[in-house]
């Protein structure tokens, strides 16, 4: 099991969908930015849309394919590194112009 924790900077509401190995792990809308709230919110969190999901996935997988299908209409493939397969997992971060992956992402509970 890995966590995935996805951010969306890029001001749009966009579809991530992961593959790990070029099967797909999940698909996941989200939305362009956060409700404003009257409620507590976390401070990392900010004004983007965040999700944090745990997900199955093959402990030798070499590479991880990150496609945004509603605003970037790009896909990314990244290597895993032997970081990466150690760690928790990954953010992946969909930016206004880019999808970066950061391979050594640790939940914070």
């Amino acid at each position: 099991m890995k966590f995935f924790y996805l951010v969306n900077q890029s001001g749009f509401e966009v579809e991530v969908r992961v593959l790990g190995d070029e099967k797909e792990l999940f698909v996941q809308r989200m939305k362009a930015k956060t409700d404003d709230s009257p409620g507590i919110t976390h401070p990392s969190n900010g004004e983007y849309t965040t999700v944090e999901l745990k997900v199955p996935m093959n402990k030798q997988a070499k590479q991880l394919t990150v496609q945004e299908s509603s605003h970037l209409k790009k896909c990314k493939t990244f290597d895993i590194t032997e970081a990466g397969k150690e760690s928790a997992g990954f953010q992946v971060i969909i930016g206004k112009d880019e999808i970066t992956l950061i391979q050594d992402y640790y939940p914070a509970r």
